[in-house]
């Protein structure tokens, strides 16, 4: 894009600029329910310099990508806790209230891996699956190694 495309897109207020993404991705080829998380995410989330970036750069695939990584943590994290929450009430009679509460975090953090990998097959819908699914697998190693570093406390 040269700059004085640039500073057009710069001088139109954050309504317009709301519309001209909303444009791109309606006439992109993602599926319905991503078209609806980006525009949701446009309208309530982006600021001014995100909108104006995925205008000029006219990628919707990365904020795609984030969504799914977003939507994967967020599952696995709630299965992490609810898992995690019941330990306190279970191990509390206990005798070896450690070594539960230990084999607790272990299953917590398991079934958070596990809710992860769910969702990297959703990498097939970006435009760049490689790079999603690099970055799932970053995300998983990360989980396991709190795996690892639980089981040897």
């Amino acid at each position: 894009m040269d700059q004085n495309n640039l500073l057009e897109v710069n001088s139109l207020s954050t309504n317009k600029l709301k519309t001209i993404a909303a444009y791109f991705i309606y006439e992109s080829d993602l599926e319905t329910s991503q078209k609806l998380s980006l525009l949701n995410f446009i309208e309530h989330v982006a600021n001014r310099k995100q909108i104006t970036d995925m205008i000029i750069i006219k990628e919707a695939d990365l904020l795609v990508t984030a969504i799914i990584i977003a939507s994967a943590l967020a599952a696995g994290n709630k299965a992490y806790y609810k898992i995690y929450s019941a330990s306190t009430q279970a191990c509390r009679e206990q005798e070896n209230k450690k070594d539960c509460l230990k084999q607790y975090k272990l299953n917590a953090l398991a079934a958070k891996r596990n809710e992860v990998r769910k969702y990297i097959g959703k990498c097939t819908q970006t435009i760049k699956p490689e790079q999603c699914q690099k970055t799932f697998s970053n995300t998983i190693q990360k989980i396991e190694k709190q795996i690892i570093t639980a089981r040897l406390e």
